[in-house]
């Protein structure tokens, strides 16, 4: 009786044991989840800071540097040459090794590139730098779904991705806003370059290796990672997406200033809040935009909707009169920027891909996603559109619409989802 009794309890006295053990080791990774968060945001928002701090500063910079306004116009978009390049080089490696190493690299690059713009003379000088500093923000990107899936459960991917992507929203729309109140350029560039510094050491720092769970494909071959994520239509279609809803965003941001200005007679004042709006709506649902779509049955059907709103908003929203303008514009940033954290967490939601081509995948996505921001807006809308804005917000509209079409293709992610 007492042997048993015995048993009884070294057996209770294991199992609490486990259970202590098991609260412990989730606590610890609840915690850690934050610090990826948190971290994550701090480097993509100190990237689009020093990005977009330079668009106010344009007259400066180009007296300073004796610069055309096609250079200038060059060094602005500069930082996004590492993303377009390497976005998916840098998804195979990650794919083969842990991610930290990598993303420790870029920011590395990103803080140099950042902080020593000051000590740029000429052009060239000054290009380099914005190339460099734009390799932490491309080395996130290319892995944002596949750190945020190896982290996070599935269910949580689209939430945690909406708020990292809130950070480049906010990042640009500081930049922009504040640039112009600092008592120099250099002054500026030193609060990037700390801003970029800061990110890198709380990475290097603070970020532990990936959980033991995840997978790292080192028995594959590059060409076979590549192929199995371009055998994917789901992730294709997520693609082309990204490039028409960014190619969108791109046309609202270069027209919409001077659309109001030119067509409505609003000032020049007037008109940059205005076109804030869109960026402050942009910003919400980056946030809001993966909580409302868990709540919708599928994933297709969600972004279906806010593609037909976007388009509907993208073509009449400026022509709003009164202070009803005001909400439509933020309305309007809403349901466009609704999709792109839906389109980023792919990777990690469709079965074909999960973490251990998610990298490969997520640096196939950022690649896109860049070259739909350079190729409709330059070589597409303006081109024909000129400055008929009537016709630029119509071929805007047009690819939400396009989007809307593609999105029927997809299978029922949220279904699939559900059921894992």
């Amino acid at each position: 009786m007492i042997f048993y009794l015995e048993k009884i309890f070294i057996e209770f006295h294991k199992t609490i044991k486990e259970e202590v053990i098991e609260m412990n080791q989730e606590k610890t990774l609840d915690s850690q989840r934050w610090k990826v968060i948190i971290i994550i945001w701090i480097a993509l928002f100190s990237g689009a800071y020093a990005q977009f701090q330079v668009s106010p500063l344009a007259s400066e910079i180009i007296d300073l540097l004796n610069l055309t306004n096609v250079q200038f116009a060059s060094i602005l978009t500069a930082p996004m040459i590492p993303a377009i390049l390497f976005s998916i080089i840098v998804g195979v490696i990650s794919d083969r090794i842990k991610v930290k190493p990598i993303i420790a690299i870029g920011l590395i690059i990103g803080s140099i590139g950042t902080t020593l713009r000051f000590m740029a003379t000429n052009y060239w000088q000054m290009f380099l730098l914005m190339v460099l500093s734009g390799f932490g923000v491309a080395f996130i990107n290319a892995n944002l779904s596949k750190i945020l899936g190896n982290w996070f459960p599935p269910e949580q991917v689209s939430k945690s991705m909406g708020i990292c992507l809130s950070a480049s929203t906010l990042g640009m729309t500081i930049g922009m806003g504040t640039s112009a109140l600092y008592p120099s350029i250099n002054s500026a560039y030193a609060v990037a370059g700390i801003l970029s510094i800061i990110s890198m050491i709380l990475w290097i720092v603070f970020i532990k290796s990936e959980p033991k769970s995840t997978p790292v494909g080192e028995d594959k071959s590059v060409i076979e990672d590549i192929r199995k994520v371009t055998s994917s239509k789901s992730i294709w279609i997520g693609g082309f997406g990204l490039i028409l809803v960014m190619g969108c965003t791109m046309v609202i941001n270069g027209f919409l200033p001077r659309a109001l200005n030119d067509v409505r007679g609003i000032d020049t004042v007037t008109a940059g809040l205005l076109s804030s709006m869109v960026m402050l709506g942009i910003l919400i649902s980056s946030i809001l935009s993966p909580i409302i779509s868990q709540r919708v049955s599928s994933f297709r059907l969600y972004l279906m909707v806010i593609g037909i709103l976007g388009s509907v908003g993208v073509f009449y929203a400026w022509k709003v009169n009164g202070i009803m303008i005001w909400p439509a514009m933020i309305l309007t940033g809403f349901f466009i920027g609704a999709a792109i954290p839906i389109f980023m967490s792919f990777p990690m939601l469709l079965k074909e891909i999960g973490r251990a081509y998610a990298g490969t995948a997520g640096g196939l996505l950022a690649t896109m996603q860049l070259l739909g921001a350079i190729i409709i807006p330059t070589y597409i809308v303006t081109p024909l559109a000129g400055e008929n804005y009537n016709l630029a917000f119509g071929l805007a509209a047009v690819c939400m619409l396009i989007m809307c079409i593609l999105v029927i293709f997809l299978p029922n992610l949220k279904a699939k989802l559900s059921k894992e």
